[in-house]
């Protein structure tokens, strides 16, 4: 087992670039829920990713769909809020979460879990997150917390194996020095 660690990141435009640059090639196929964040989409895209959309009804976003529609090795990445899609508000079942966890080791796709609303989520219970739910195997984690105070104070963070986090950490010299590090 990888072990994981955490990486401040000021912002998440910072994040999602760090990922994509590091995750994404030309061409690789990213799936987002249908009617997800515009941000992360965008950055998706523009590092060549093709973004595919899976439909979400009252269960989360349709799993089966994933596996009807999608053969091993054609996904790169899965990225997904399964406390509160946006901007549904709907939460990811338990039988579709341990689904998606499935298809992402049978696939060997990487599921990147955006919990935007870590601090403030009604679900207190962090074990139900697909990054706790198997170690972070196949999964990168994304919170905020500080979200609701000043800007100065807000902080993102990614929760991923170190050897990913290394990486990333040499990405934030492009955004210049930040003043946590």
């Amino acid at each position: 087992l990888s072990r994981n660690f955490l990486l401040p990141i000021a912002s998440r435009e910072q994040i999602f670039s760090i990922l994509s640059r590091l995750l994404i090639q030309r061409g690789d196929v990213v799936l987002v829920e249908n009617l997800s964040y515009f941000l992360p989409n965008m950055i998706f895209s523009q590092a060549g990713a093709k973004l595919k959309t899976v439909p979400v009804d009252a269960m989360g976003m349709n799993i089966d769909y994933i596996a009807d529609q999608f053969k091993p090795g054609e996904i790169r990445c899965v990225y997904i809020n399964t406390k509160c899609q946006y901007p549904t508000t709907v939460s990811l079942s338990q039988e579709r979460k341990l689904r998606l966890l499935q298809l992402a080791e049978q696939y060997n796709f990487i599921v990147i879990e955006d919990d935007v609303d870590f601090e403030c989520s009604l679900v207190k219970d962090k074990s139900e997150s697909l990054f706790r739910k198997n170690a972070g195997q196949h999964v990168i984690y994304i919170g905020t917390f500080g979200r609701f105070l000043d800007p100065g104070f807000q902080m993102n963070f990614l929760i991923a194996p170190q050897d990913l986090l290394e990486e990333g950490k040499e990405y934030l010299t492009l955004f210049g020095k930040p003043n946590f590090m």
